[in-house]
């Protein structure tokens, strides 16, 4: 990852301390998002697939799923549907737990 400018082999100690699990987690997730998907147009549907792959993997959700089933062209709930039906069920878990609380935390920002 480029978070520390340099290449770093990472020790347990370092993985397992929150602030840089997470620090580490968002990082990647951004690389998902802006890198490895920039594809996407649309924010919603590269979201979708990010998340799907932080947890399944990028190179497993492109291979076996989005190459094989014309995904940019789906509507953002086709692409949402399509995620839930084709991923393992450990993902389809994480993608629905993921947006659930996005939505939870959009509402309460909206209150502000």
């Amino acid at each position: 990852l480029c978070l520390h400018k340099t290449e770093k082999v990472l020790t347990p100690s370092y993985l397992y301390n929150p602030q840089h699990n997470i620090q580490l987690g968002s990082t990647y997730l951004s690389l998902l998002e802006h890198n490895y998907f920039k594809d996407l147009k649309d924010p919603d549907k590269r979201r979708f697939v990010s998340v799907c792959a932080y947890n399944w993997g990028p190179t497993a959700l492109r291979e076996r799923l989005l190459d094989k089933l014309q995904t940019k062209s789906m509507s953002r709930e086709k692409l949402y549907k399509t995620l839930l039906d084709h991923v393992p069920e450990e993902t389809r878990n994480y993608l629905q737990k993921v947006e659930k609380r996005r939505k939870m935390y959009d509402a309460f920002l909206a209150k502000q």
